[in-house]
């Protein structure tokens, strides 16, 4: 009781909190550089696929009316322009004058548009290696592949430890906290700065916190999804569905799949079609209930490729809290959760949060810890140039 007391009138009397500090500070001190690169190029790539239509723009986007052709078209005529094309997966637009994207790999590779009017080729995409692809690897990969991943795994960890620590050390006491929210710009630069980091780490803390889990689990994926299956069911582990026996011989035209697909999960549109890697393996529709970037509102339908049965369907309604939250992961670490510009511009706000905060958390440590030291270091030298014969002083100068 008495310890509760302490906290909610006087937490700075706490061993705890002062140890909490310690930790606090030296987690901010190596990790502050990390945080700082991570949410500026995170903040940059909140608008990466809007700024990467904006570049291939001449291939995305085509001027023409009339009705969209269909998917067979499409695989029609990118089969007699390149019959050596693998085809992979089709990407289907969502906005009238988008163009189809055929892919000859799930993740990156060749890709082909396709005018949704007349089923004419626009062109053909390749991997570059251009600024956005770099900052997407720093971002990601800090530039090292999957070591690089796993290094920001552990400074993702180490800013969620920095939120945690941040928001014990923040509580001021049940008096003050309304002062400790804001910021006092009449003060002396020493305070404001303060204040600066106090406000901002309240404000952010929770988000910051989200940023460092999703980050996480994208350093450490399969570790993650064992980690919440102890808990929770996931459909992303359990094995695709096979095809029946004896499912042989042609395979049934793509939009009679997308019919019967549709049929599955009424009321949505159709995204994606995923083609089978080897023989053996299902064909999967992605059918979409939101926006083409809200991906947390996505379901997939799992078909024989040769009858049309349906497999599996994975619905967004009555999937497990797990499904529910590795649905939600890139929502909340990318902000497209929303369609709305304004959630996109407050995610590049908070991922730029960091750099506030090691700005000040720095701007602290020296007034507090940095410049003393160098003071203490500047009088005990005074004092032995005081002390010492002027041949030794001459010397310590």
């Amino acid at each position: 009781m008495r310890l509760l007391t302490k906290l909610l009138r006087n937490p700075r009397e706490i061993a705890l909190r002062r140890w909490l500090f310690q930790v606090h500070l030296y987690a901010g001190l190596i990790v502050g550089v990390y945080a700082a690169v991570i949410g500026i190029t995170g903040s940059a790539l909140v608008f990466q696929p809007q700024m990467r239509a904006w570049l291939n723009r001449d291939l995305v986007y085509v001027h023409g009316t009339g009705r969209r052709v269909s998917v067979d078209r499409v695989l029609d005529s990118v089969t007699k322009a390149r019959p050596d094309f693998h085809l992979m997966s089709v990407r289907l637009p969502y906005d009238a004058n988008e163009t189809y994207q055929v892919s000859a790999s799930h993740m990156g590779g060749e890709v082909i548009y396709v005018n949704p009017f007349d089923a004419s080729i626009v062109g053909v995409g390749r991997p570059t290696k251009d600024f956005l692809s770099w900052l997407q690897q720093l971002h990601f990969n800090l530039l090292g592949g999957p070591t690089g991943r796993y290094v920001n795994g552990v400074g993702a960890s180490g800013l969620f430890i920095l939120s945690v620590t941040g928001l014990v050390i923040w509580w001021p006491g049940i008096s003050n906290w309304k002062r400790a929210i804001g910021i006092n710009w009449k003060a002396r630069w020493k305070r404001v700065n303060y204040d600066i980091h106090s406000a901002v780490g309240f404000f952010t803390v929770i988000v910051l916190a989200m940023f460092s889990l999703t980050g996480m689990y994208y350093a450490w994926p399969k570790q993650s999804q064992n980690l919440i299956q102890t808990f929770s069911p996931l459909r992303a582990t359990t094995k695709l569905p096979g095809l029946p026996k004896g499912s042989s011989g042609a395979l049934l035209p793509a939009s009679t799949l997308t019919e019967i697909a549709l049929q599955q999960v009424p009321g949505t549109w159709v995204s994606g079609i995923m083609f089978p890697m080897k023989a053996g393996q299902p064909i999967k529709i992605n059918l979409m209930q939101a926006g083409p970037r809200q991906y947390q509102y996505t379901n997939y339908v799992y078909l024989d490729p040769h009858s049309g049965a349906v497999l599996r369907v994975d619905e967004v309604k009555g999937r497990s809290f797990g499904d529910t939250l590795l649905a939600w992961i890139p929502a909340l670490h990318f902000g497209t959760f929303s369609q709305n510009v304004l959630v996109y511009i407050l995610w590049v706000l908070l991922g730029l949060s960091p750099v506030a905060l090691g700005l000040s958390g720095i701007l602290m440590w020296w007034n507090r810890v940095l410049s003393k030291r160098l003071q203490s270091i500047r009088n005990a030298r005074a004092r032995l140039v005081a002390t010492a014969s002027p041949e030794r002083a001459t010397v310590l100068q």
